[in-house]
């Protein structure tokens, strides 16, 4: 999974496993706390891509969704102001 995959680079690239970030010093946990959000970032960026394209597709449709954001708050489990606000963005 690409979650995985993206965690997994994190802790190769800091030579820890999961459970060890405190070994990391100060400098270190910094660091790895920033890598991540590079990391939590881009995958918000390429779900607001993907959502956009549902939306363009109508992909909603197939189980009944009324829109894209609709199909995205009974899905994702987020609400439809933030499905909007990602839709938006992802526009």
């Amino acid at each position: 999974m690409l979650v995985d995959a993206l965690l997994s680079t994190v802790r190769a690239h800091f030579g820890v496993n999961d459970g060890e970030w405190a070994r990391l010093d100060a400098a270190g946990l910094r660091a790895a706390a920033e890598g991540l959000q590079r990391g939590l970032s881009a995958l918000e960026h390429q779900q607001r891509e993907v959502l956009r394209l549902i939306d363009d597709h109508r992909a909603f449709t197939v189980d009944g969704s009324r829109d894209a954001a609709d199909w995205s708050a009974n899905n994702l489990g987020i609400t439809r102001k933030a499905a909007n606000d990602r839709l938006r963005l992802g526009r």
